[in-house]
């Protein structure tokens, strides 16, 4: 249930008509900071920081742990993992051809 429910609310500020559409203000602001929306450079762009933000978290996992608890920890990963490597997938996926 509470997975469920967490994957539920990210759905929502990520990608959902209804939602604030975090989506598409990462995408903007990737493409903000490269200064393009050459397709080639924006998913260069959007790996780099799923990349940075996945490696950063796995990284702070032994002490975050010991803070918040394993679960938790588990939980604030996905959070921040999932809706990148979903905007990464489906904005390759979108702009292959």
């Amino acid at each position: 249930v509470a997975t469920g429910t967490v994957l539920a609310i990210v759905a929502y500020a990520w990608f959902l008509p209804s939602g604030p559409h975090l989506g598409d203000t990462f995408l903007e602001s990737v493409q903000s900071t490269f200064g393009t929306t050459d397709p080639a450079v924006t998913i260069f762009g959007m790996l780099m920081a799923f990349a940075v933000a996945h490696s950063g978290l796995a990284a702070l996992r032994p002490a975050a742990e010991e803070i918040v608890g394993a679960r938790a920890w588990r939980v604030v990963f996905a959070v921040v993992s999932l809706p990148l490597s979903l905007s990464c997938i489906s904005y390759f996926v979108n702009h292959a051809h």
